[in-house]
């Protein structure tokens, strides 16, 4: 079903599995934990999971083909909030959580990086389609390098 999304906290590693709908957990040695099954209402034809990120006591996962493509499980994966709209992102391909527990999201829809608090309000925008700097043309990943620097992936 293929593999998808990987993120660690001090004793696990934890490892999406894209069409199951599951996260594997694993310890530093590569040995099986657990398996999450993630229960969420919000599932249609077609969803699966295409990036996690662990923020204090939360999962937040990045679903394709869901009305709430960003979502916060306990990590026994019992659905905690609905934090981002569909109607907000056109294609997120995957995100990362800021120290503030910010949501940063890599929109290949819009070819834009956009930010939302962690209770799904859009609080910045930048980048758009193109070649010159600050332009995007398949953003593929995102990630926060401190306080000041977010790092994109673009294979443009």
């Amino acid at each position: 079903y293929g593999l998808s999304g990987i993120c660690t906290d001090n004793t696990h590693i934890y490892v999406g599995e894209s069409m199951n709908m599951k996260i594997t957990v694993l310890t530093p040695e590569l040995e099986v934990v657990q398996r999450i099954s993630l229960n969420t209402k919000f599932k249609q034809d077609h969803t699966y999971i295409n990036d996690l990120s662990l923020a204090r006591d939360e999962v937040y996962v990045c679903f394709v083909n869901s009305d709430y493509p960003i979502q916060a499980f306990t990590k026994q994966g019992i659905l905690t909030r609905c934090i981002i709209h569909k109607d907000m992102l056109d294609d997120a391909v995957l995100f990362c959580i800021d120290q503030q527990l910010n949501i940063i999201v890599s929109d290949n829809g819009s070819c834009e990086i956009k930010t939302f608090s962690n209770d799904g309000k859009l609080m910045y925008t930048f980048g758009n389609r193109g070649t010159a700097p600050g332009e995007f043309s398949g953003l593929q990943g995102v990630s926060v390098k401190d306080l000041c620097h977010i790092v994109t992936v673009d294979e443009g």
